[in-house]
């Protein structure tokens, strides 16, 4: 199988992400995949707002298949845009969310963000 590359991923997104998939295949026509997880990730700030944590699984689940399929550069976009917005998750959520929402995300993406935490600069 061929490994997903920013524009393979765009469209992969687009397609899976329905509530706004019309802002997603702009951002996909424009090879902006950047854009696209940015796009994705406030949109995961909108749900988690209200409390729609079945579908901000969903969406997790979707960008774990990307990152998954992904090659190096798909993946280290993804690190490094979604992965990182992880802290605004759960400084926004309650322990309880946060608990639930941490169990349902899949493996690499908990490596990652533990990772990340361990690699942060004491502030």
């Amino acid at each position: 199988m061929k490994k997903l590359n920013r524009y393979r991923a765009s469209y992969f997104l687009a397609q899976r992400c329905t509530a706004i998939q019309s802002d997603l295949r702009s951002l996909a026509q424009k090879r902006n995949f950047p854009g696209l997880l940015q796009a994705v990730i406030n949109h995961l700030r909108v749900l988690h707002a209200n409390r729609e944590f079945v579908t901000i699984n969903a969406y997790i689940n979707h960008l774990s298949r990307a990152y998954d399929r992904g090659n190096g550069c798909v993946r280290y976009l993804i690190e490094n845009l979604f992965v990182r917005s992880l802290g605004f998750l759960k400084k926004n959520s309650t322990p309880a969310e946060w608990i639930v929402l941490y169990n349902h995300l899949p493996l690499a993406f908990v490596h990652v963000y533990e990772q990340q935490l361990r690699e942060e600069p004491l502030k």
